[in-house]
């Protein structure tokens, strides 16, 4: 589950004064637990949804090495898979890279 995707209704998770406080708990105790890690809440206790430009920060796609010579990584594979009996394993990859990277081949994070 994504921070995202959690709602919060008719205010659960909130710790009101009186009504679902612990006896000896300070009212401003979820700041000050907030505070020992680094983190802010609102007046409220509810922390602020972190965000970048406009999207949600843990939701970004994680970046993946590409092949900057993508005519001969089609190369390598289909060699490996003529070599190899199982493709895609472990050691056919292994194989295609170490060919692919012999003829000149590279890779960039995309």
């Amino acid at each position: 589950m994504r921070i995202s995707e959690i709602t919060e209704t008719a205010g659960v998770g909130l710790v009101v004064p009186g009504v679902n406080m612990p006896h000896g708990m300070h009212p401003d105790e979820i700041a000050r637990q907030a505070a020992k890690f680094g983190n802010k809440v609102s007046k409220d206790g509810v922390p602020p949804i972190a965000k970048t430009n406009g999207t949600d920060s843990l939701q970004e796609k994680k970046k993946k090495p590409k092949p900057t010579k993508p005519d001969l990584w089609g190369r390598a594979k289909s060699a490996a898979r003529q070599k190899f009996e199982v493709y895609p394993s472990a050691y056919a990859n292994a194989w295609a890279a170490k060919w692919y990277k012999k003829r000149g081949g590279g890779w960039r994070m995309g």
